[in-house]
């Protein structure tokens, strides 16, 4: 994982430890003892890291990881993403729920994602806009925080064999990687938030065409510049 301008990096090793680079990775420094980690995650500046383990907890570090601090209870953790600030983290388990901590993973709650082999998660840099993905199932988004989830039209209930997502910092792309297949992109433009709450935005300049189609519901028809749905 790396800081938003690339000079701090942190990586681990399976069954090894975590090593730290403030210099864009021309040197590494081991930190923390050895241990079966499966996934780290950084925030923008690098100071804030979490990392899971493989049928052990969750661990957070505050200082750019030179001290780390366990968190949450055993679980086959697989996957973990943070947003710029550190404070939203989601993290998934393999066969198990997908859980979300908005206090930078001092407490941790399930989300509403049924149980199911999750193999990656993304968060925007803001903790918005959430991606999780699961094997031979869908790519899942929220776009309130974890509050609500939507599975992906037109990929969904395949057996693509999803490997890994990842979300653009303000939340209007979202990249995912399958086996054996191309690299899907979504722009996340055709749904908000469900009623009066959801609307859209839009850089100056950029315009859409709305297609009405009952039950308080329209759908795009054609759009110009960058349109992001809230």
């Amino acid at each position: 994982a790396s800081s938003a301008d690339g000079t701090r990096l942190v990586a681990t090793v399976t069954n090894g430890l975590i090593y730290t680079s403030i210099n864009s990775g021309s040197s590494w420094t081991s930190r923390d003892i050895a241990r079966v980690w499966t996934s780290v995650a950084s925030s923008a500046d690098g100071s804030n890291l979490v990392a899971t383990v493989q049928s052990g907890q969750i661990f957070t570090s505050t200082n750019a990881g030179v001290n780390w601090n366990a968190r949450g209870s055993a679980k086959a953790w697989n996957a973990v993403a943070s947003s710029a600030d550190g404070a939203v983290l989601l993290a998934s388990t393999s066969g198990a729920e997908v859980y979300l901590s908005t206090d930078s993973g001092a407490t941790w709650s399930p989300t509403a994602l049924p149980a199911a082999a999750w193999t990656s998660v993304a968060v925007c840099g803001d903790g918005s806009r959430l991606a999780a993905l699961y094997s031979l199932g869908s790519v899942y988004l929220s776009t309130d925080s974890g509050a609500t989830w939507f599975a992906t039209p037109g990929i969904t209930g395949s057996s693509i064999g999803w490997t890994d997502v990842t979300i653009s910092s303000d939340g209007g792309l979202v990249a995912a990687t399958a086996m054996a297949s191309p690299i899907y992109v979504s722009t996340q433009s055709t749904m908000t938030t469900p009623g009066t709450a959801g609307y859209l935005t839009g850089a100056r300049l950029s315009a859409i065409e709305l297609e009405y189609i009952g039950n308080g519901q329209f759908m795009p028809v054609n759009r110009l510049g960058s349109i992001r749905a809230h």
